[in-house]
């Protein structure tokens, strides 16, 4: 059990905190975050490279969002179906599509999700 002294450095203390959260800016309290400028990057037949994301950063896009193609049966079903491996799935759909696109983003700073 807390004795009155020590009770009395915790009230200090908490009350020296809150009034922080007061006097401080609020910008002071944390550091403001960069803005994202992001597109849903559409998945090609072809190998992708350097020149495709040349609008991108003229444009100062920083994000790409990477949607791999699966499909549902019909509509009562629960499955979702992914195909990024057969000769069927465009190149940029393909696991070795998105990990090379996501590779080059990063390479000319672009972060992916």
């Amino acid at each position: 059990m807390l004795k009155g002294k020590s009770v009395a450095v915790i009230k200090s203390v908490i009350v020296f905190t809150c009034s922080l959260c007061y006097l401080l800016p609020a910008n002071a309290q944390q550091p403001p975050l960069e803005k994202q400028k992001g597109v849903c990057w559409v998945a090609g037949k072809e190998v992708v490279t350097e020149k495709e994301f040349n609008s991108l950063l003229s444009n100062h896009i920083n994000w790409i969002s990477q949607t791999p193609f699966a499909w549902q049966a019909n509509a009562a079903s629960s499955s979702i179906k992914l195909n990024s491996q057969s000769d069927r799935v465009w190149w940029g759909e393909s696991d070795k599509g998105i990990a090379e696109t996501t590779a080059l983003a990063k390479k000319l700073g672009i972060k992916t999700i």
